[in-house]
């Protein structure tokens, strides 16, 4: 049985103190499930044949701070951070509202923030169509994942030719940061990061010679 990089927790209570029966599975973020070490059949959702994680015994509280102690624990965010977020993702506004919000976004931003007394987050990914202006310089400056042959890594799934940003190259890194802070200077307060669970994993090669497999939600 194989959990890469799993985190592994052992209930407490009478009905456990016969010894480890059944384990709660939290593993990278693609499977979840538990073992069960009397069930005559067992079932993981799992990878491989061998056994690699960490087993966290007591609560779940207790077994997630353990795990933060191992992994590393952020900085604690600002006390709005954990208000009510409103989305207006995937809302069908015509081309015409959604081109409105462009003309001007500082101002539009501000205008929100004034009016409604309200911060800004807006939903962010690691993908950079083909079709934005500084997809070239990524190409140019090695900041996408390649494929093996040393070619940009690209699909169609959610933008046409899209690539995705190489986290593990620290440059990278630097001009991604770049980015995002300018959107900040211009009135966005904080971000929503998704898709990192979609980074290829099969015929690529990454920044840092790592595996593919394991670099999901870097």
């Amino acid at each position: 049985m194989k959990f890469t990089d799993a985190l592994w927790h052992r209930p407490t209570g009478p009905e456990f103190s016969g010894g480890v029966e059944v384990i709660d599975v939290l593993n990278d973020g693609k499977n979840n499930g538990e073992l069960d070490f009397l069930a005559a059949t067992r079932h993981v959702a799992g990878r491989g044949d061998t056994l690699n994680g960490k087993v966290q015994q007591g609560s779940i509280k207790a077994a997630l701070m353990n795990y933060a102690k191992s992994t590393g624990k952020p900085a604690l965010p600002p006390s709005w951070t954990y208000g009510l977020y409103l989305s207006t993702s995937f809302t069908p506004y015509d081309e015409k509202t959604v081109l409105s919000f462009l003309d001007d976004p500082e101002t539009y931003i501000k205008t929100v923030k004034e009016k409604y007394n309200v911060k800004v987050c807006v939903w962010i990914n690691l993908y950079i169509s083909q079709r934005a202006s500084i997809f070239q310089e990524g190409v140019d400056n090695g900041y996408f994942i390649k494929r093996a042959n040393g070619d940009v890594w690209q699909w169609d799934f959610w933008q046409a030719g899209m690539a995705v940003v190489a986290f593990t190259n620290p440059e990278a890194c630097k001009w991604y940061a770049k980015l995002l802070q300018g959107l900040m200077d211009i009135g966005v307060d904080t971000f929503k990061t998704d898709f990192g669970e979609r980074i290829p994993r099969l015929g690529v090669e990454f920044h840092d010679g790592g595996d593919p497999v394991k670099a999901h939600n870097l």
